[in-house]
């Protein structure tokens, strides 16, 4: 990132209260060259042993928390649109595994899990025709 800001004038606003009519400062700021900085990913937790993930559950750029002991079955929907990416991380000793409904699940070394408790990966949709989402996992994987 480039050097500071000196000053506020690149804060974001954002709108509160009735129908969004009050102006608020916001952490996040955007750097005269386009760098974002002072923003927080939405962190979604799934505790069962299935994780139904589509954009909705879980927006482009959250921080998904996988929390069950037991294994966990995580499909990916057939609408999930392209460029859309998620990092998730195996927080309990369930191992989750990842399937795709419809499209392709990529991976360098053909892993469709989480390799344990700890372990970190990153979804990413590369493309989807329509209903075929093609997505690449990458990570600590099994």
């Amino acid at each position: 990132m480039g050097g500071s800001t000196g000053g506020t004038d690149n804060a974001l606003l954002r709108a509160n209260g009735t129908g969004g009519a009050t102006a608020q400062a916001s952490a996040v700021i955007v750097g005269d060259n386009g760098e974002i900085s002072g923003y927080r990913g939405n962190a979604v937790t799934f505790s069962g042993t299935t994780a139904a993930i589509d954009a909705t559950s879980v927006p482009s750029g959250s921080y998904v928390r996988f929390t069950n002991a037991s294994a966990v079955a995580a499909t990916i929907a057939s609408s999930v649109p392209a460029d859309w990416c998620c990092s998730c991380a195996q927080i309990g000793a369930g191992q989750v595994t990842f399937s795709v409904t419809g499209g392709t699940l990529h991976n360098f070394s053909t892993h469709t899990k989480t390799a344990g408790q700890k372990a970190i990966v990153t979804l990413y949709c590369d493309s989807n025709a329509g209903s075929a989402p093609q997505i690449y996992l990458a990570g600590t994987t099994v």
